[in-house]
């Protein structure tokens, strides 16, 4: 009844979340949902979710689709979500996870030098040149302690190999 019902409450002003909370609740979500948008909602997210390197250092875009689509038809998109990521990083990207291509490894190895983990899963097409895969990739990641490339096509020579393990 009426007499009985509580006042309806007020809505929260999430915007006002101190910074180490909302980095707290930023690091449970999902990095392709805060580039999609969840970092959009409010200024405040936004700042943080642009301008706190600490909330890219473990970047994972891995989703639960990725297990089942074919990366032949993956969403056009990957790359540029990888790429935004990997920027908001500022250098200090230690670990990625999620979808890659020759390209993207070179511009993550560039861009990383702090990295020290890598896996890459629906690898989409990594054949590079023997000597710019070696060059643009493996020295550029003196860190790198682990590089799994999962459900794709990698192509490796010979020397590639050899650098892999030496490195």
């Amino acid at each position: 009844s009426p007499a009985t019902s509580s006042p309806p409450e007020s809505p929260r002003d999430y915007s006002a979340l101190r910074r180490d909370a909302l980095l707290d609740i930023f690091r449970r979500v999902p990095h392709a949902d805060i580039l999609r948008g969840a970092g959009l909602v409010r200024a405040s997210w936004r700042r943080l979710a642009v301008a706190e390197p600490a909330l890219w250092r473990h970047i994972d875009l891995s989703a639960d689709e990725d297990k089942i689509v074919s990366p032949k038809y993956a969403p056009a998109q990957w790359q540029a979500m990888a790429r935004a990521a990997v920027d908001r990083s500022a250098g200090q990207c230690q670990s990625f996870r999620g979808r890659a291509d020759g390209d993207f490894l070179a511009y993550l190895a560039d861009r990383s030098p702090a990295l020290r983990s890598i896996h890459a899963c629906h690898v989409s097409w990594i054949y590079m040149p023997r000597r710019g895969f070696i060059e643009g990739v493996i020295e550029k990641l003196p860190l790198l302690e682990r590089l799994v490339m999962s459900r794709g096509y990698f192509h490796a020579s010979a020397e590639v190999m050899r650098a892999l393990l030496d490195h």
